[in-house]
């Protein structure tokens, strides 16, 4: 009948995996920070390698916010000529008591066909993406639009110093598309340091990057005109670089951001950007401290307090999250209709 515990569990695609640790470990420390301040009695932060290898009783007393929820898809299994999921072979993670809370594109049949639903019946799957929740709701999947904000963890990429000697910067993963993006980026004058071309970069060696860019880059994987990149743009945000993004997902959700986000169509039109804020110091400066006060106005737990008074009601019946703001600003419900097919979602 007390506060409720949580685990924030990360889950990676195998033994192989040196990647969605890392990748995942500023959602994971902002889910945990948002808890704490909305009062949870313990949250743990938990990687897991191999799905298959982390077992809880179906009665553990705790919730579980599952991130990496995607690598679920990759666990099948034989069950007597039927094929199962890996919560239907051992009761785990239990869609009752656990939330998935998706980052991705999603295409994978198997999870919007045999993962997904069970989750959203529950009204336990969330989306930080308000145009993959409508991407969802248009399969008949309902999820919950829960998007990142500020929290404490963030405070770890304020700058120390206004010295600035990384001009414009990229960190991502290489594909085809980002490849022809920068090429062309460079043929244009904008000498792009991809600060991870040759090795993984996370923690405190992202921090010093970041720390030290006048410019960050986000540029779309896939070219999806649905593509958010949140992810991306908090922590350099926090650590004082100008974003400059690559116009991805609902137009709501860009406009919301628009103060603190530089959103461009077009490489012609980057490369002007780009080359104003790299080279006009007063201006870089004074974008980057309106990007910061917006981002520090959106307090992540505001929007994670709904969803997770959902969550534990039942189990917690007199337990009430701390009032800690509201979300409405940048949250929305979305729905599958032709009046939010065209805005994105609805106010």
């Amino acid at each position: 009948e007390g506060a409720p515990r949580f685990v924030v569990l990360v889950l990676g695609e195998g033994e192989l995996d040196d990647s969605t640790e890392g990748v995942f470990a500023d959602s994971a420390e902002a889910v945990a920070d948002a808890l704490r301040e909305l009062g949870v009695s313990r949250v743990s932060v938990v990687y897991c390698a191999d799905a298959r290898l982390c077992k809880a009783p179906r009665d553990a007393p705790f919730f579980t916010v599952v991130l990496g929820a995607h690598h679920l898809a990759r666990y099948r299994f034989d069950d007597h000529g039927v094929s199962k999921t890996l919560c239907e072979m051992q009761g785990w993670p239990a869609p009752d008591s656990s939330v998935l809370y998706n980052f991705e594109t999603v295409n994978e049949q198997t999870l919007l066909k045999d993962i997904f639903p069970r989750w959203a019946l529950k009204k336990h799957l969330w989306d930080y993406s308000s145009a993959s929740v409508l991407k969802l709701a248009r399969l008949k999947i309902d999820a919950r639009h829960v998007p990142l904000g500020w929290s404490d963890s963030l405070e770890r990429y304020a700058p120390v110093d206004e010295q600035r000697d990384l001009g414009v910067v990229f960190v991502g993963r290489m594909n085809g598309r980002r490849r022809q993006v920068l090429l062309e980026l460079r043929k244009r004058g904008v000498p792009v340091y991809h600060a991870n071309a040759d090795a993984l970069l996370f923690g405190d060696g992202l921090r010093d990057v970041l720390r030290r860019a006048r410019v960050v880059l986000s540029l779309a994987y896939f070219g999806d005109a649905d593509e958010w990149k949140a992810t991306r743009y908090l922590p350099s945000i926090a650590a004082g670089a100008v974003v400059v993004a690559e116009a991805g997902g609902a137009p709501l959700e860009r406009e919301a951001w628009r103060e603190a986000v530089v959103f461009v169509e077009g490489v012609e039109a980057m490369v002007d950007v780009v080359k104003f804020y790299a080279s006009n110091e007063t201006a870089r400066a004074e974008r980057a401290r309106r990007a910061a006060a917006v981002l520090k106005a959106r307090r992540f737990a505001a929007a994670l307090r709904g969803p997770v008074e959902d969550l534990v009601l039942g189990s917690c019946r007199f337990w009430r999250a701390a009032d800690v703001g509201d979300a409405e600003a940048w949250r929305w419900r979305v729905a599958a209709t032709s009046s939010s097919s065209a805005s994105g979602g609805e106010l």
